[in-house]
């Protein structure tokens, strides 16, 4: 069990529900007056009004052996015999106490490829509200996986220093040697950034859909499901204009992501080329912006031929 604390705190806590992070898009949120103030940027989650804690609980010295045999059975127990499940239940028991340790153990538990079911334990866990506190508890190197975790979550959090926050971590990445994680990192803060309305971040999506689009489609399509266009449509569509042609095909993908039906007239000379890719990118393009639908799957040539024509008659 945890130490007593102040029974006001417990009652904020108790009050205040744990939002889950969801695999691939953002969770909804209820939305409270504080967050009702600030200006709309596309999200779809709204925090609860955060608390203001100073740091986490502690555990107690037998919570702490709990902890510890619940992150052995997460790292080696048998997955058959519902033992991963079995400790990640016994971490959330133990409440936000066990955050700290939970924090510690993410290098630990990539090494065994088991890190997500430290996430699962993570989501249920720690509040948006807090994600300070975590982020402080950081190591100087800290793995790169929980630096992307923490960003994405501080990413889709409603926090009102979230674009702060990011924009910092931003100016950082000026001094970071690294450069894939330079570039995994940056990612993460152009996307809750570009959420946030800010279209000056397309250009380091830009480069990751041009390296990693044909891996990460589905991801990239989850990640940004659901925003408000209106503040990047108009940023989108200057990158058609490109004309070498993997920038052509990536400008399509990123209309496709952010772009807006009232620009859609500015695709129709794409579904006329003869690169079967360009035309594909087009089509999707037009599906996911002007039609709301998703994007093909591996259509035939044919099937590509008639709705190209079919768009061109539409635009």
């Amino acid at each position: 069990m945890m130490l007593a604390f102040p029974c006001c705190l417990l009652l904020a806590t108790f009050l205040y529900p744990q939002p889950a992070l969801a695999a691939e898009a953002p969770a909804l949120r209820q939305e409270s007056s504080e967050a009702a103030q600030e200006p709309d940027d596309g999200r779809t989650q709204k925090r609860p009004q955060e608390e203001q804690k100073k740091a986490f609980d502690r555990l107690t010295s037998p919570d702490k052996k709990t902890l510890q045999a619940a992150i052995r059975l997460i790292e080696k127990g048998d997955p058959k015999e519902g033992e991963i499940a079995a400790g990640i239940a016994q971490a959330k028991e133990l409440g936000e106490a066990a955050i700290p340790m939970l924090l510690t153990s993410v290098s630990r538990l990539e090494k065994v490829e088991r890190v997500e079911h430290l996430w699962a334990c993570l989501d249920g866990l720690l509040h948006d509200g807090h994600l300070h506190l975590a982020w402080d508890l950081r190591k100087k190197k800290s793995p790169l996986v929980l630096d992307v975790y923490l960003l994405r979550r501080y990413s889709d959090a409603s926090r009102k220093d979230s674009r702060m926050f990011l924009e910092e971590q931003l100016a950082l990445l000026e001094k970071e040697k690294d450069e894939a994680r330079k570039k995994a990192l940056h990612y993460e803060i152009a996307r809750g950034l570009a959420f946030r309305g800010q279209a000056d971040q397309l250009d380091a999506i830009d480069a990751v859909i041009q390296a990693d689009w044909l891996t990460r489609a589905h991801e990239l399509r989850a990640d940004f499901a659901g925003i408000n266009r209106k503040p990047l449509a108009d940023k989108a569509a200057e990158y058609l204009q490109r004309r070498p042609r993997k920038e052509k095909i990536a400008s399509l993908h990123l209309f496709e992501l952010f772009g807006d039906k009232d620009q859609a007239k500015k695709l129709l000379h794409f579904l006329s080329e003869s690169d079967t890719s360009i035309r594909l990118a087009a089509i999707d393009a037009c599906r996911v912006v002007v039609d709301g639908e998703a994007p093909l799957e591996k259509p035939s040539m044919t099937e590509i031929i008639e709705r190209a024509e079919s768009w061109k008659s539409r635009l």
